[in-house]
Parts: C-alpha cells; structure tokens; sequence
C-alpha cells in the first residue's frame, strides 16, 4: 500500500490537532430504558430468592430508586467513577444500579 504525503497549508490562525478516536453511544436513552427494566425484574428474581423457604413471598414494591450508571469498557465494570462514560473504546459494558425495597408478605 502507498502513502502520500502532501503538504497542506492552512490559513493564519487555524490549527489542527490529532487525537484519539471517541466513540459514543447513539441511544443511550434506549438502552438505559432496557437496563432499568431488566435490573427491576432481576431486583425482584433476587428478594424472591432470598426468602425462598422461609414461608413468605415477594410483596409490594415499597420504594426504588435509581443509582450510579457506569458506561466503561467491556467487562471492566468498576474500573471508572461514578456517572463517568468511558470515549475510548468502541465495545462497552453499562452498568446501572437500582435500589428496590420490597414488602415481605407471609404465605
């Protein structure tokens, strides 16, 4: 393969700067949405599974809320701050945090 190389001249005041490439997601607000549907019924799969044998079942949703969503590189979940988006890599890994608190009801 052949490379070129031609001289670019540009005009007084105008600069360039070469970087690394950002990649963004196009629809976070859609993938958000699906990851907070999924950790809501993963949230109560978890407390159906915790009181499993103990003569009680999931009731109400008393409370949710939403947490920290991390936008990071593939599997490394963690590795950023809080609320920080990872530009750098073009595979991601979202995490999103939901906090549910449940009635217990006695079967």
């Amino acid at each position: 393969m052949a490379f070129s190389r031609q001289e670019i001249y540009l005009e007084q005041g105008v600069t360039l700067v070469r970087g690394a490439p950002i990649f963004r997601l196009v629809k976070l607000n859609d993938s958000k949405q699906e990851l907070l549907e999924a950790a809501a019924k993963d949230a109560q799969r978890r407390a159906a599974t915790m009181i499993a044998g103990s003569g009680s079942k999931v009731g109400s949703l008393l409370d949710a809320s939403q947490g920290v969503i991390q936008i990071c590189a593939k599997d490394r979940v963690g590795e950023s701050d809080a609320n920080s988006i990872d530009f750098y890599s073009i595979e991601k890994t979202i995490r999103v945090v939901v906090t549910m608190r449940f009635e217990i009801v006695k079967e």
